[in-house]
């Protein structure tokens, strides 16, 4: 009996070209993960797409900074470029440097102040300046406190203190112990010996 050759040979492409499909399919799941990108896109809890090489936006640096030198040994140690003074700070905020600023060189502080004030929304100030009118107020208020009740001023730093005044006024900003001690304290004093001075006067 006689065969055609194609009809031998057929079977055989055919066996072949289903092994080329499977060790090409083969190869491709066993890519190794170096070449794999690192583009992967999954899904966040909301349901928005998320991809892991999109950069992140950068936070911007507060203008305060312009006005002090980090110490390269320590970051939470600062040194005002204005009078050379050493200023330590609490976490990674410049509330110490803008503490420094209102203390020793306002001028310099209204610069920063108007700039921060700029460049955010106004719906994004969740706090208020410390040298606003209400900040003034709730501070002044908390000095007097402290002094009526014989308590030491170290108490603003306490959280469970932070955490009263805050259900108290959400958008007030509290400031640090030298700020109280260097400036609210010494306002206070010489506000109430202005205030003996004319009571003495006018007994006089």
């Amino acid at each position: 009996m006689s065969y055609d050759d194609n009809q031998i040979s057929s079977p055989v492409v055919k066996r072949r070209r289903r092994t080329t499909t499977s060790s090409s399919s083969t190869s491709s799941t066993s890519q190794p993960l170096n070449t794999i990108s690192t583009a992967t896109i999954f899904s966040s809890p909301s349901g928005s797409t998320i991809s892991r090489d999109t950069p992140l936006t950068r936070k911007k640096r507060s203008a305060a900074w312009r006005y002090f030198n980090q110490n390269e040994n320590d970051s939470s140690q600062c040194i005002c470029n204005l009078c050379k003074v050493e200023i330590k700070r609490y976490g990674n905020g410049t509330s110490a440097l803008l503490e420094h600023l209102s203390l020793k060189h306002s001028n310099e502080y209204k610069v920063v102040r108007d700039g921060i004030d700029r460049s955010k929304p106004q719906a994004r100030q969740h706090y208020l300046p410390i040298d606003s009118e209400r900040s003034k107020y709730v501070t002044k208020l908390i000095m007097e406190y402290l002094l009526y009740e014989l308590l030491p001023i170290n108490m603003v730093e306490s959280d469970a203190f932070k955490n009263l005044i805050y259900n108290i006024e959400p958008a007030y900003n509290m400031p640090s112990r030298t700020y109280f001690t260097y400036k609210v304290l010494l306002a206070l004093y010489n506000e109430t010996r202005t205030k003996v001075e004319d009571i003495l006067r006018t007994a006089n």
